[in-house]
């Protein structure tokens, strides 16, 4: 009963670990697409080319 048991929390740790890994790589996709869009943003501008574009 109590090996059950500890098998279940672990399983359940686990599960938890492996949610948390995939939330911290979403943020650190969303933040690295942000800093590159924000870099492609300002070379547009630099080159006067952002008025040929239609950013929604």
């Amino acid at each position: 009963m109590m090996a059950s048991k500890k098998l279940n929390e672990t399983k359940q740790l686990q599960e938890v670990n492996n949610n948390l890994k995939i939330n911290v790589n979403e943020t650190m996709l969303v933040k690295m697409l942000t800093k590159s869009w924000k870099k492609i943003r300002t070379i547009f501008k630099v080159n006067g080319r952002i008025s040929k574009f239609k950013f929604k």
